[in-house]
């Protein structure tokens, strides 16, 4: 796990490669400080930091999990369970390092697991303050190893502790009974959908073929599992009189707005007002379709837009007509490839904590090889059908999500952030398939391509669903 993080100046407590001048740091204020009421409050962002990176490293898996919820904030939803995912981690080793000075050396050599087969009985049990233990622990640590979900240092840390929370380090799909997904009488997309699609920015021409086929697949035919397959889930949500999304899809129109009309940096509110002037534009320009139109403004990589990279991706909304005009549906998402990979364009590109960092198995945590080779446009694209999925099924937030809170609803796509295929949750994708280069997809789409797209609610089965599922 690596070296000695005191060298010398202070107990020989082993801490991970890349983690020891924060222990040092650490060891270094509590000194300073003397009485530990004082260490507690002068020395909490290093005891915080020290902690972050001691998870990182032993539990890379468990820690993704925090930062696929934390990274896909936007609803109360969401931003509850990344609270609770927080709080879960944080106190196994906030419980280790507030007293770091007093921890006993040999408890972290247990977790160093090299020569022999450790096991959970041989840990000390350090206790954590009745407040920390969210849940109790449950499944027993033995029924997560034979899962395959848990790496054996992380397996080992949790089982010396008195409790721990579940919801945090399993995290799975959401459970039937938890998910309050109601329909409030809005109205769907239930008519064939004209896109309008609004490149903002300066655009290669290779990510926009990427995005285009994505598009064009959601119609079109497609060898199985394939893009209209995973739409049919979205199908299943219907209006008040019956009639279901619709299928049918038509690229009706596209504007390169390449000399950035409203600047590279962009508010929320003004993706209304790109739409507005590329309705306006000239000599050409979209039509303005309130009936059939879907405007999907895709902003280039140097392109900033309030949140991105933050708490968002993408979103959807509707315009205003004192904006634009009318009422319309539109989504924007942003580019991430030189912003944000690692968050908006994970599995194929790694959060910078998580760069170097080693598995249960010794070898580094590495990304997934891009379907397309191009990460930026294929982590756009399981956005675009999260935003997709949930304009159709709630164009103008009043109509199919979940939560008392119509201002921050949890949608269909919302409920399985993540999840790509079977046993998915936790950090880990779940089953999906691996290219001869190590390029993982679950869908195919015209033209030969192939896309990994997050699942979404299936209000059938009551479960997150998709065409590539074993079962």
């Amino acid at each position: 796990m690596g070296g000695r993080g005191g060298d010398g100046d202070g107990p020989g407590v082993d801490v991970p490669p890349g983690c020891g001048s924060l222990h040092r740091a650490l060891l270094e204020c509590h000194r300073r400080a003397g009485d530990p009421r004082q260490q507690a409050v002068l020395c909490r962002h290093l005891n915080r930091s020290l902690a972050e990176c001691v998870v990182s490293a032993c539990c890379p898996e468990e820690s993704e999990a925090v930062r696929s919820l934390c990274s896909s904030a936007g609803t109360s939803l969401k931003r509850s369970q990344c609270q609770r995912a927080r709080l879960g981690l944080s106190p196994f080793f906030q419980a280790l390092y507030v007293e770091v000075e007093l921890l006993p050396e040999a408890y972290m050599s247990h977790l160093q697991i090299s020569g022999r087969s450790a096991s959970a009985s041989d840990l000390p049990v350090l206790p954590l303050s009745h407040n920390l233990c969210i849940r109790p622990r449950s499944p027993s640590c033995t029924e997560r190893m034979a899962m395959g979900k848990m790496s054996r240092r992380c397996l080992l840390l949790l089982s010396s502790l008195s409790c721990f929370s579940a919801i945090a380090l399993s995290w799975q799909q959401p459970r039937p009974e938890t998910v309050d997904l109601a329909y409030h009488m809005g109205p769907v997309l239930t008519s064939p959908v004209n896109i309008y699609t609004i490149w903002y920015g300066h655009w290669e021409a290779a990510p926009q073929g990427i995005i285009r086929d994505f598009l064009l697949s959601l119609s079109a035919p497609s060898p199985s599992p394939s893009v209209g397959d995973w739409w049919r889930t979205v199908r299943l949500y219907t209006d008040q009189t019956g009639s279901n999304v619709t299928g049918s899809f038509v690229l009706a129109g596209e504007l390169h707005d390449s000399a950035y009309s409203h600047g590279a940096a962009l508010s929320r509110l003004a993706i209304q007002s790109v739409i507005r002037s590329a309705v306006a534009a000239h000599p050409q320009r979209l039509p303005l379709d309130p009936r059939n139109g879907l405007y999907l403004v895709l902003t280039s990589p140097d392109v900033e837009v309030e949140d991105f990279c933050r708490e968002v991706c993408g979103f959807h909304y509707f315009t205003f007509p004192a904006v634009v005009g009318v009422t319309v549906p539109y989504a924007w998402v942003g580019h991430s490839g030189s912003q944000c990979p690692g968050m908006c364009a994970y599995p194929f590109a790694l959060p910078e904590y998580m760069v170097g960092v080693h598995n249960a198995s010794g070898g580094g945590v590495r990304a997934l090889g891009a379907p397309n080779r191009d990460v930026g446009a294929d982590g756009m694209v399981s956005v675009i059908g999260h935003e997709l999925a949930e304009t159709s099924s709630d164009p103008l937030i009043n109509a199919w999500y979940a939560g008392d809170d119509p201002a921050a609803p949890a949608e269909i796509a919302d409920l399985c952030v993540g999840v790509y295929g079977s046993g998915g949750g936790g950090g880990y994708l779940g089953s999906v398939f691996k290219g001869s280069e190590g390029e993982a997809y679950n869908l195919h789409g015209v033209n030969g391509r192939r896309f990994l797209v997050q699942w979404v609610w299936n209000p059938v089965k009551r479960t997150c669903f998709g065409p590539n599922a074993m079962d």
